[in-house]
């Protein structure tokens, strides 16, 4: 686990993931802002559904498949 985001930031940003841009702050020094690339929103798009792909399979394993299934879960798999 990380300590601080600007670890995670700069991994994101040499995977072209986010592209970060140095501009003026009304707070003081400059600062770096960050924006989602195209293939930042594609990647993340497929991490959460593999990540509701995972909690769907977890779900059955422990028995609560019905409950999530339920509360929407495979209708935003479907969707996506």
């Amino acid at each position: 686990m990380e300590k601080s985001q600007y670890p995670v930031l700069t991994r994101l940003e040499k995977r072209q993931l986010i592209i970060g841009r140095i501009g003026k702050s009304p707070y003081g020094p400059k600062r770096k802002y960050f924006n989602i690339s195209k293939d930042g929103k594609s990647y993340l798009g497929q991490f959460k559904k593999t990540y509701l792909d995972i909690i769907v399979l977890c779900s059955i394993l422990v028995g609560l498949a019905g409950a999530i299934l339920k509360k929407g879960i495979r209708l935003y798999l479907e969707c996506c």
